[in-house]
């Protein structure tokens, strides 16, 4: 092993150790278990379909459009889904700051 994948390495063990992506991971392993947010995550992708399918017909789309809208919005507020979102933008920074770091001269 070279001395780059060695501290490769240590970075990943190191990022693995930080609360926020031990949290991230968490949190996506809940999601992926919950069996309502699942059925819900089917729902509205079911949704978005049949809005594709009512294209042609404004009206049919539109009451398509409400209920695919709505079913997101059930969704996007799930306590769960609202954790994992602001984790994951925390996640985000963290890596944006190792990429800045990686960047400098």
């Amino acid at each position: 092993m070279t001395d780059f994948e060695k501290a490769l390495l240590e970075l990943k063990e190191g990022l693995f150790d930080v609360p926020e992506v031990k949290t991230f991971f968490s949190l996506r392993d809940q999601i992926q278990n919950d069996p309502d947010l699942m059925k819900l995550d089917k729902q509205k992708r079911d949704a978005q379909q049949e809005m594709a399918k009512a294209i042609n017909d404004d009206a049919q789309y539109f009451v398509k459009k409400q209920q695919y809208l709505q079913l997101e919005q059930t969704y996007d507020s799930h306590p769960l889904i609202v954790n994992y979102k602001q984790v994951k933008a925390e996640v985000r920074a963290l890596l944006e700051q190792i990429v800045d770091i990686l960047s400098t001269e």
